[in-house]
């Protein structure tokens, strides 16, 4: 097996498109399915940090 020099993540390799558009689904329906409820300080620096990643792109 060869191995990558980018990092992945071995859960998210397991997410098919099935998995997006029920959740996508869900959220449109307004009944979120798998939520994740963290307290408001790790959201504001999860927060931080995503919006630093966006802003590369």
């Amino acid at each position: 097996m060869l191995s990558s020099t980018k990092p992945e993540c071995p859960t998210m390799n397991e997410t098919t498109l099935e998995d997006l558009y029920n959740t996508l689904k869900s959220i449109e329906d307004d009944k979120p399915i798998n939520e994740i409820f963290i307290e408001p300080e790790v959201a504001k620096y999860a927060n931080e940090a995503l919006e630093r990643m966006l802003a590369i792109v």
